[in-house]
């Protein structure tokens, strides 16, 4: 091979390197930069960069590179199972619309992979994108029977209805086994509900139910009120009335047949919502207000979904502040539909609210990249942290939007003041600041010269050892510091923080001759290390990289040091 050649497998190798740890670090930028090129380029496990994304739960990264869909890589997944195998709820939602029906090499389905990792939340968005003619009843390797058991096993009712809409028959004999298996444990109630609905295929009659479910029957009730038998969906005749808005009708109706749900769980109110039957809401909110369907939707959440600003008005005083099984409010929904005349309506009454995970509002936007929405919500949301104690603008740091750093500094940035008393602290001084253009040899530090909020103090800020300055503005070589802020900032995973002050704090080591890197890889903070890296990568000199670290930033020092 001439020496020409070899450069070029060398150039070639480094690119593929370099788009690979895009993908696993979340550089949508350079993604979108070079996805022309790069498509469907694999790597030596067979991985493309979507996989990569998914597996390391970038969803906006997955949505960029969705062209890459339905790829198996040498593992037998599909970027939906890397997405399901990660808990990546997010960019499984992205995903699930292109790789839903795409079986992994294994044979199992989205759905079973979903069940197999014991991801509920994934199982029922396999549903959600399911198509409505496929038969579970007659799927391959009992699918049928093992979503029951796995409905049973977490007492999943809203799966448990799922899987019974996407069977044309019935399998009694699945429904029974399951039942047969499970009672030892104790009627629960989705056992309960089984009793019922296998009653219901044997025919039994009405009065000899002795274990069919109270829920089953006044959710979807034969005969409801006197009146006449619901339709094929669970339909009641109001739910029909205000399909056709048949305003009559549902005057008629909606006092006597109200807080009904069909087979789908919804109330006649929530349809209302969906098809904009604006006379309806405002009819049926009195009765059935507050009601949330499987998923904790309310007729709110679906008006917002559909981007009706005058149901929104209608419904909001009723069902303000309310959550979804995720904990979304109807403002969260509104961010995730970037719909700004709703968001700037929901403002008022549903800010400082936080899902499952911790996330606000402010966080949502910042995730979808929505400037706007970040700009209106700043003043009521910005300062609260997820569950990790990361603020919108540690996400802003984690997906490098400048754009958004920008607009969040003067609320939860650093000041330059705060940043001077900090660098003084350590015995550093403070130079002027500056923002180098991004690239691995000047790295960037997420703070501008107009930076102007409170400064950040904390309990470590008092552990500090007091330390004298040479002439240069660097600690003397013997001096030793019972930790730093950068350290502290590790800990944290405040992003935006290590960005700031790496420039200015790295290979300081703590009272245990540790730097911040070191602290990130044994931590196995991923997002630390990308931002460290170009910072202390020569504090690994002589450092033994532990064996539990994570494989991806192992792959990401590698590649830092070719």
């Amino acid at each position: 091979m001439s020496l020409m050649d070899q450069d070029e497998g060398k150039a070639a190798e480094e690119s593929f390197g370099r788009w690979f740890s895009a993908a696993q670090r979340g550089d949508c930028a350079y993604l979108k930069q070079h996805i022309a090129t790069m498509r469907r380029a694999v790597d030596s496990r067979g991985m493309t960069a979507l996989m990569h994304a998914a597996d390391a739960g970038h969803a906006s990264c997955v949505q960029a590179l969705v062209s890459e869909a339905c790829e198996i890589s040498s593992e037998g997944f599909t970027a939906l199972g890397y997405a399901i195998r990660a808990s990546s709820i997010d960019a499984a939602g992205v995903l699930l619309p292109y790789e839903g029906s795409v079986e992994a090499s294994s044979g199992l389905s989205p759905l079973l992979m979903a069940l197999k990792y014991k991801q509920d939340t994934i199982a029922h968005m396999c549903f959600e994108h399911m198509d409505p003619s496929k038969d579970l009843a007659q799927g391959k390797d009992g699918e049928f029977r093992k979503i029951l058991m796995f409905a049973i096993e977490l007492n999943d009712y809203e799966l448990l209805q799922d899987a019974i809409r996407h069977c044309h028959k019935l399998p009694a004999g699945d429904i029974a086994e399951a039942i047969s298996l499970e009672t030892a444990a104790g009627p629960t109630f989705c056992i309960t509900y089984l009793m019922g609905v296998l009653d219901g295929l044997t025919h039994r009659d009405d009065s000899r139910r002795q274990h069919a479910s109270p829920i089953l029957i006044t959710t979807t009730p034969d005969v409801v009120k006197g009146g006449p038998k619901v339709d094929e969906n669970g339909n009641t005749l109001l739910m029909r009335a205000v399909m056709t808005f048949n305003y009559k009708k549902m005057l008629d109706y909606s006092s006597i047949l109200c807080r009904n749900v069909n087979r789908e769980g919804k109330t006649a109110l929530m349809i209302a919502a969906e098809i904009g039957n604006e006379s309806a809401a405002a009819i049926l909110r009195k009765y059935e207000a507050k009601i949330q369907d499987p998923a904790g939707m309310t007729a709110l959440m679906f008006a917002v979904n559909k981007g009706n600003l005058k149901l929104v008005q209608t419904l909001l005083k009723y069902e303000v502040g309310l959550k979804d099984v995720v904990g979304r409010t109807a403002l969260m929904h509104a961010v995730l539909s970037n719909n700004q005349p709703i968001i700037q309506e929901l403002i008022k009454c549903e800010t400082s609210n936080q899902d499952f995970q911790g996330k606000t509002a402010l966080i949502y936007a910042v995730e979808q990249n929505l400037y706007q929405a970040c700009k209106a919500l700043i003043p009521y949301e910005a300062g609260l942290v997820d569950h990790r104690g990361l603020r919108a603008i540690d996400y802003a740091k984690l997906f490098d939007n400048m754009e958004l750093i920008d607009l969040l500094e003067d609320s939860e940035g650093i000041s330059r003041n705060s940043l001077q008393q900090i660098l003084l602290r350590h015995g550093r001084l403070a130079p002027r600041i500056s923002r180098p253009s991004p690239s691995r040899s000047s790295p960037r530090p997420a703070l501008s010269g107009s930076t102007v909020s409170k400064p950040t103090t904390s309990t470590q800020d008092k552990q500090h050892t007091t330390v004298d300055v040479n002439k240069e503005g660097s600690l003397p070589e013997d001096a030793k510091v019972f930790s730093t802020d950068l350290i502290s900032a590790v800990h944290a995973s405040r992003y935006y923080d290590i960005g700031v002050l790496a420039p200015h704090l790295a290979n300081m080591r703590d009272h245990h001759n540790l730097t911040a890197l070191h602290y990130a890889i044994y931590q196995n903070k991923r997002v630390a290390v990308r931002i460290l890296l170009p910072y202390e990568y020569e504090s690994l000199n002589g450092f033994t990289i532990p064996p539990e670290t994570r494989p991806e930033i192992v792959e990401m020092i590698n590649l830092y040091r070719k």
